[in-house]
């Protein structure tokens, strides 16, 4: 007689892993990233210029154009608060890439091998030194190319209108999330 584990016990083992890694963020009052609140601070500020309640004094000034790299991440925190306060909005992007890297993981190797054994890493790797750095953007990207470098390859040529228009938004994407994944993006185009 053999003992056989259930079938779904790895995607069970996986949503357990994902909810405590939640937890482990919503359930904090300080977050131990480095620059964490340099993002909230900067996303406050970019809301606070777009409703007109920056400081005519202030130190602070939003160049509109051009739009650095790294900025997309203020801008959404900058969005979010006008629904919510900053923290609250910090901690929805924070969530927002956890389940962002660990669904990007596993689309990535699902797409290469249906049975790869590190498929089940992503939720070992979504904590990783980036994330503790306070390197949002970056962590943010990393996440997003799991998703548009496989999709990527899975492409047959001729191409359509249609992936044109995905290529070019994920491009826009990536860059204003961090360069380098920009420009992983744009070597694997090539």
């Amino acid at each position: 007689m053999s003992f056989r584990l259930p079938e779904k016990l790895p995607q069970l083992i996986v949503a357990c892993s994902m909810l405590a890694l939640l937890c482990a963020i919503w359930l904090n009052t300080y977050l131990p990233l480095q620059d964490y609140p340099e993002w909230l601070f900067q996303g406050k500020t970019l809301h606070a210029a777009l409703t007109d309640t920056l400081d005519s004094e202030s130190l602070y000034a939003v160049r509109w154009f051009p739009i650095p790299p790294n900025a997309l991440v203020s801008i959404l925190l900058a969005l979010l608060n006008f629904f919510m306060p900053i923290e609250i909005a910090g901690k929805v992007m924070l969530s927002a890439y956890l389940l962002l890297f660990i669904s990007g993981w596993r689309f990535m190797f699902r797409t290469a091998n249906h049975a790869h054994p590190f498929r089940w890493l992503g939720v070992l790797l979504a904590f990783n030194f980036f994330f503790y750095m306070g390197l949002l953007g970056y962590t943010a990207s990393i996440a997003v190319l799991f998703f548009a470098v496989p999709w990527l390859f899975s492409l047959k040529a001729p191409f359509s209108p249609n992936h044109g228009v995905k290529i070019a938004l994920l491009s826009l994407s990536l860059y204003l999330l961090h360069g380098v994944a920009f420009g992983i993006f744009i070597l694997a185009i090539l």
